[in-house]
């Protein structure tokens, strides 16, 4: 219903506490393979880190959302390349990924 009225993704979360959001509920990674056959791409969201990221793809995320990790990172273009290229190096069976989502762009500052 969502995808007809217009909806471009669906997100699930928080897949992993998160200081962004300390009181969302927490949705299993089961949550991916319960929706598979969504024809729309599926978002995980909540305390994605570098270290629990490929396990959320794997899992059957088709992106991932992503605060804290990559703004709070020293370099955060390099954090989101690194995210970014979880994609490319999962195994076959995470294909889905989408992988001509645009790329991470820090924001500009208004002149």
């Amino acid at each position: 219903a969502a995808f007809a009225a217009g909806a471009s993704y669906v997100a699930f979360g928080a897949m992993f506490a998160s200081r962004t959001k300390p009181r969302a509920p927490h949705a299993p990674m089961t949550v991916f393979g319960e929706t598979a056959e969504l024809d729309i791409p599926r978002v995980a969201i909540g305390g994605i880190t570098l270290d629990n990221a490929r396990g959320v793809v794997v899992a059957g995320a088709d992106l991932l959302a992503v605060v804290s990790a990559i703004a709070d990172a020293d370099d955060p273009a390099a954090a989101a390349a690194r995210f970014a290229a979880i994609f490319s190096s999962s195994p076959a069976s995470c294909s889905h990924a989408v992988a001509d989502s645009a790329p991470f762009l820090p924001p500009t500052e208004a002149p």
